[in-house]
């Protein structure tokens, strides 16, 4: 299904967004418009060229959608929207800020237009401050681009610590300041991994709505073009909710990749029977009397690390009993539901397959849970999960109340073993996954016209901090989740020879 968005679209409307459209009145008060797009693009790095790809592709959506109009049959009122870009791309100097219009990206003295750091935090302020008073919109919208998971947004080079990334505490923290907090109707991250439970739980309070990918986002980003495009054809009748252009951004940006020669739009710039494995999800932050959703989902997760750590195992072997914490000696249990909770094949994967959907993994625990029998009692039947299932079904309901949209491309759906939900956690196969992994791996695309060979997939990876606490998020205060992965790796012995605890004997940490 091409999209069940409720904006009012036809194909012939579009918005005319001429150049002359500026941001203040002849009286020199700013013009508050329908919508407003903020895009703070942190480029100071080898991903520079997506970034302008992005501003021209802004540009371009919606020119052809003032092309449109001027041929409409009949008349056609659209809504009216600001486009304000932030770029800064590798190399010094190279810090502009754009209105972006029908005919062009044209720079406005904003800012000093000099040389910033996109990783501080103190710049991505001053854009925004100065933007949403110049450039004020009844809905508002602010794209981050480049990031990785919970590890942080927009690394620049330029800062004297190479691949440096705003940590996702300091964005929450940037957008909970004055004159910006409340003001972010849709946060949208156009980042590898970002939707993940971690950051949907540190940027809680900053935003109404949440859209991110699981995957790791292709060279070319997020679908500036037919996002920028859609949005512009809505009627101003009629014009689109924060919830609807959160959908619109994510059924576009599964669309934008989807891009089969003969069965789609064949899109220009990707290869034609091309599909890359693709995920993006919306999620409402607050929910029934301004309830706080991800508070809501993190306290039932909570609950469930609590059952599977505290919850006891009793082994009689040769008369003598052993006493295990459930998810010890369960670990295989574990570890088989966190495989097969990874998004598509591992092909699929991309260098990232500590971070599984935490959705899945929680169900697969019960799932797998039901083939443990006993092989010395095998009329004992499987183990008694019922208060792990209670405490489940209270995160699925809040996690699915949060839910706004969730779409995967075509080849993952059609791989039958890929069951994402919309938000990952970080699960890593081992602690010592930075020394595992080989990062001279490249990924090629045709870009342009040209191969081009980006990066590895793990370049934001490289500085990537071991835990929560170097970076100081929430979400280990919160939960166990530390707790939980120290007794997962501890236990690992439990995999080859659970069975037998009497020849195992292992020094096990005590049940919290």
């Amino acid at each position: 299904m091409r999209s069940r968005t409720l904006l009012v679209i036809a194909a012939v409307f579009c918005v005319s967004v001429p150049v002359s459209s500026l941001c203040v009145l002849a009286n020199g008060e700013p013009v508050e418009k329908d919508w407003a797009v903020y895009i703070y693009c942190g480029a100071d790095n080898d991903f520079d060229i997506s970034a302008e790809f992005a501003r021209d592709q802004c540009v371009k959506g919606l020119y052809d959608a003032a092309e449109a109009v001027a041929t409409a049959p009949e008349p056609y009122v659209p809504i009216s929207m600001h486009v304000v870009m932030y770029l800064d791309l590798k190399g010094t100097g190279n810090t502009e800020v754009y209105e972006i219009t029908a005919d062009e990206a044209n720079p406005v003295d904003m800012m000093d237009n000099g040389e910033y750091d996109s990783s501080e935090g103190a710049t991505l302020v001053e854009f925004l401050s100065k933007a949403m008073v110049q450039y004020p919109g009844t809905n508002t919208m602010l794209i981050v681009k480049n990031g990785h998971a919970w590890c942080g947004v927009c690394p620049d080079d330029d800062n004297g610590e190479a691949n440096y990334l705003m940590p996702v505490n300091e964005l929450a923290s940037v957008l909970g300041s004055e004159g910006i907090a409340g003001g972010i109707d849709v946060l949208v991250l156009d980042g590898d991994n970002m939707a993940s439970i971690e950051v949907a739980y540190e940027l809680r309070n900053s935003c109404d709505y949440f859209v991110a990918s699981q995957q790791d986002v292709p060279v070319d980003g997020f679908p500036y073009y037919l996002f920028m495009k859609e949005m512009a054809m809505a009627n101003n009748l009629d014009s689109p909710e924060p919830a609807e252009a959160a959908e619109c951004m994510v059924n576009n940006y599964v669309y934008y990749y989807n891009n089969t020669e003969g069965k789609k739009v064949l899109l220009d710039h990707l290869l034609s029977n091309s599909q890359m494995a693709v995920t993006a999800s919306a999620f409402k932050m607050t929910g029934a009397e301004d309830s706080n959703n991800m508070e809501t989902i993190v306290d039932a997760f909570k609950d469930c690390l609590d059952w599977l750590m505290t919850t006891e195992v009793t082994v009689e072997v040769e008369g003598e009993e052993y006493v295990y914490p459930w998810m010890t000696y369960y670990r295989n249990v574990i570890a088989s539901a966190r495989d097969t909770a990874l998004i598509g094949k591992m092909a699929d994967q991309a260098g990232y397959e500590w971070l599984p959907d935490v959705y899945t993994w929680l169900e697969k625990i019960i799932e797998y849970s039901q083939l443990e029998i006993d092989p010395e009692d095998p009329e004992q039947g499987p183990p008694d999960v019922s208060g792990f299932e209670d405490r489940v079904d209270q995160f699925t309901t809040a996690f699915d109340a949060a839910l706004v949209y969730m779409e995967q491309c075509q080849i993952l759906n059609r791989s039958g073993n890929s069951f994402p939900h919309g938000l990952n956690i970080w699960f890593p196969p081992t602690w010592l996954q930075w020394d595992d992994f080989d990062y001279t791996r490249t990924r090629t695309y045709l870009y342009d016209g040209a191969a081009v060979e980006t990066l590895p997939a793990e370049y934001y990876c490289v500085d990537c901090p071991f835990d929560y606490n170097n970076i100081d998020l929430d979400f280990v205060d919160a939960t166990s989740w530390m707790d939980f992965l120290t007794m997962h790796y501890e236990s690992r012995w439990s995999i080859y020879g659970y069975d037998n605890p009497a020849k195992q004997k292992p020094t096990l940490p005590e049940p919290p």
